[in-house]
């Protein structure tokens, strides 16, 4: 696993089980960041590539109704609008969110949130 991960600057790392995955970026600071994901025990495979694609792809899940888990709806009457979000993400980058969807108060569990 380290000679693999050795010309690389691992960003994080999440593991389950036997798999884990490193997000890492090549030391000649091009920016270019790759997965890399393995067993426990196997080593590292190839990296894949997180290309500008990726980042498009996230863009297009903000304020997108499929597959997002929680809705806002903000303002009254004629001027009411619903706001799309994902729980994962919103209490992964904001502290009062994850407080939020760990409280056990209504908003933890309902879809919609006035």
């Amino acid at each position: 696993v380290i000679e693999k991960l050795a010309n690389y600057r691992v960003v994080t790392v999440a593991s389950y089980n036997e798999h884990t995955a490193a997000l890492v970026e090549p030391f000649d600071d091009s920016g270019n960041l790759s997965f890399m994901m393995g067993l426990h025990g196997g080593g590292f495979g190839s990296s894949v590539p997180v290309t500008a694609n990726f980042v498009h792809d996230m863009r297009d899940l903000v304020n997108e109704d499929e597959y997002s888990d929680v809705t806002f709806v903000v303002g009254d009457g004629d001027e009411e609008q619903k706001v799309y979000a994902h729980r994962a993400i919103l209490a992964h980058r904001c502290d009062h969110f994850g407080a939020m969807f760990r409280s056990g108060m209504r908003e933890s569990t309902e879809r919609e949130i006035r």
